[in-house]
């Protein structure tokens, strides 16, 4: 079957931009074969730190704990970073999923179900569970750019809490005061909470007004974190002096490159996506994919870089807020290879960078050329980029500047 590859770099997988109920690329892509079912029954007693919250026919979808009888690591992408590419889907396809059909998208429902799952969220470390399945669940390992992979799946009969959970001061807090989701997530932030345990806290509904409070699939959580902490840090960076050089940092972590360039000038921002030949989603093509905003932000969402537009974004703020500097942002990824393990890769990642020694220089052009020197595909992102001009004349219009002062 043809598949356009330029609406794949787009989709990813999760928008179905192709027509099918599934992507045929996921769908033929399993880095578990050969690995045997770790399952042996339709009862588990182990540990959950986290619970999946599907987006597959929402508003019905279904609504489960993720499970192992022994964690091999913690279930936080932030422990992640540095670590290889088996030990994470090792970890990963160990949690066994629990499904329960539920209805999502309007205000939750207090029950005792949904309560457990909801303190199996909220709770850090770990809360042991008793899981007992409809069936034998079914091995099926699923890769997804948002959301990272889990192992066996089916259907719930029973779950039940083996051990008290052990709940965050400043979480349980939150959660029993009324406020808008937004403000409930930049205090977590700010009180420390890990960006993905607050996606947790908020996919299973205790965020936000008392009478506006819903269940978020998983995905959407993910990326819904990471866009709301990136407006406060934008807010927060308004009033910053600018960087005086232009700053050139680079990473690269799970086959993807990055090149993060940070210029004088006011908050702006721009994401290049360029998916090798060797990449899942561009079938054997280079392709690349963009989106970007100015001062005031996006009025909709970067739907062609999608979530990993956010995860980036949110780094770079970061950095800017710790050094009390603001700036225009360019980041150029190349997707090399690798399996879609979750848009928690270019968060890391991006954050693993911003924490390196940048190259400095004195003027624009300098740092684009070691930058596209740096690429595989060199020069190729600038026809994407949608600020690259806006530097560019800025940069002409200093040089000119410079010159008129005495």
């Amino acid at each position: 079957m043809k598949i356009d590859p330029e609406k794949c770099v787009r989709c990813k997988g999760t928008q179905y931009l192709c027509g099918k109920v599934q992507c045929p690329l996921k769908k033929g892509f399993n880095l578990m074969k050969g690995i045997e079912e770790v399952s042996k029954g339709r009862e588990l007693f182990g540990e959950s730190q986290s619970v999946f919250i599907g987006s597959w026919n929402y508003p019905k979808v279904y609504v489960g704990p993720l499970s192992t009888k022994e964690l091999f690591m913690e279930d936080y992408p932030e422990e992640w970073y540095g670590r290889g590419l088996d030990d994470i889907v090792k970890h990963r396809v160990s949690l066994f999923r629990g499904k329960e059909p539920r209805r999502i998208g309007e205000a939750v429902d207090p029950s005792e179900g949904l309560r457990k799952l909801q303190f199996i969220a909220m709770a850090e470390p770990e809360t042991g569970t008793e899981v007992e399945f409809r069936r034998k669940p079914r091995f099926n390992v699923s890769f997804d750019s948002n959301a990272p992979p889990f192992g066996p799946s089916e259907e719930t009969k029973k779950v039940d809490l083996s051990s008290n959970p052990s709940v965050p001061r400043v979480v349980d807090s939150v959660a029993e005061d009324d406020l808008k989701a937004s403000d409930g997530m930049w205090r977590l932030y700010e009180k420390g909470i890990k960006t993905s345990h607050i996606s947790k806290v908020l996919s299973v509904g205790v965020l936000g007004r008392s009478k506006d409070r819903k269940m978020v699939p998983t995905r959407w959580g993910i990326t819904a974190t990471d866009d709301e902490i990136g407006k406060k840090l934008r807010e927060e960076i308004r009033d910053f002096k600018q960087v005086n050089d232009y700053l050139l940092f680079e990473g690269n972590y799970l086959g993807n490159y990055f090149e993060i360039l940070v210029a004088p000038g006011n908050w702006s921002f721009d994401v290049i996506e360029i998916y090798t030949e060797n990449s899942l989603w561009s079938q054997g093509r280079t392709l690349a994919v963009s989106d970007y905003e100015r001062s005031r932000g996006r009025k909709s969402y970067a739907s062609d870089v999608a979530g990993g537009y956010y995860a980036a974004r949110i780094a770079v703020l970061e950095w800017m807020k710790r050094k009390k500097r603001k700036g225009t942002a360019l980041v150029v990824r190349e997707i090399k290879s690798s399996a879609p393990v979750g848009v928690w890769k270019v968060r890391e990642t991006c954050r693993g960078t911003m924490l390196n020694d940048p190259v400095r220089f004195d003027c624009l052009e300098g740092a684009l050329e070691e930058m596209s020197a740096r690429l595989d595909t060199g020069r190729m992102w600038e026809k994407e980029s949608s600020i690259l001009g806006d530097l560019r004349s800025r940069s002409i219009l200093q040089k000119y500047m410079s010159k008129k002062l005495p």
